[in-house]
């Protein structure tokens, strides 16, 4: 596997534990949360919103987390697009 894969698998793994270990015990899980109303273009207006604060955040650590995020938001607007197919 190439670098830019492991890289990929390492990044994809610390999204998965943030799903996990903080957005479904805080949000709830796909069927019963907040984002099964969201859109695609919702999804993508989140990505947006994190992106405008990057590097503005004075809390340790927020960027990481809201890098994070945006790759949550990313995949659930790719999944919206898919169910519509």
């Amino acid at each position: 596997m190439s670098s830019r894969g492991d890289d990929w698998l390492d990044f994809s793994k610390k999204v998965s534990d943030h799903i996990e270990n903080y957005t479904v015990p805080q949000y709830g899980d796909k069927g019963n949360d907040e984002a099964d109303e969201f859109t695609a273009e919702d999804c993508v207006k989140h990505i947006k919103r994190y992106i405008a604060r990057h590097a503005k955040n004075s809390r340790p650590d927020q960027d990481e987390l809201d890098l994070l995020k945006i790759a949550h938001y990313a995949q659930m607007a790719h999944t919206k697009l898919q169910e519509q197919k």
